[in-house]
């Protein structure tokens, strides 16, 4: 159950607001790189924006097209908390796949790699949104 925000202390509320903050933040950062970098991506290259059709974005719609190398896809999975136990079965995590200094070495155009220290992870940190940056072209998925 939540809370509204005369139930609450004041130290719970600025967290709050903190958080809505950095939630849209990470909002306006991902909308930025999925949407608008790759419409200009597709300018750059001098071809027209597959835009999706209309009957694309029904539910239960089935409609299969190619991918384009063009368009920035991710799949960013935002949780809140820890995840819950059944649910780790469906995500793999290994030492492999750790977000850590001696994996990231492996990466050969990663800039935050020589600055990089486990805080560097949290999201109210502020190179955060840097390191979603250069980890989005790297993988397919994110979990934050």
């Amino acid at each position: 159950m939540v809370l509204s925000l005369e139930q609450i202390s004041c130290q719970e509320r600025i967290t709050r607001f903190i958080y809505k903050y950095l939630r849209e933040e990470l909002d306006r950062l991902l909308i930025k790189k999925a949407l608008i970098d790759s419409l200009f991506n597709f300018l750059h290259q001098g071809l027209e924006y597959p835009f999706v059709d209309k009957r694309e974005l029904k539910p239960r719609a089935r409609i299969f097209e190619k991918e384009y190398p063009l368009h920035n896809a991710f799949l960013v999975i935002f949780a809140e908390g820890s995840l819950p136990s059944y649910a780790k079965r469906y995500i793999r995590f290994f030492e492999t796949n750790k977000l850590v200094k001696e994996n990231l070495e492996y990466l050969v155009d990663f800039k935050f790699y020589k600055d990089f220290t486990k805080n560097l992870c949290y999201f109210e940190q502020s190179d955060f949104f840097g390191l979603i940056e250069e980890l989005l072209p790297v993988d397919f998925a994110l979990l934050i």
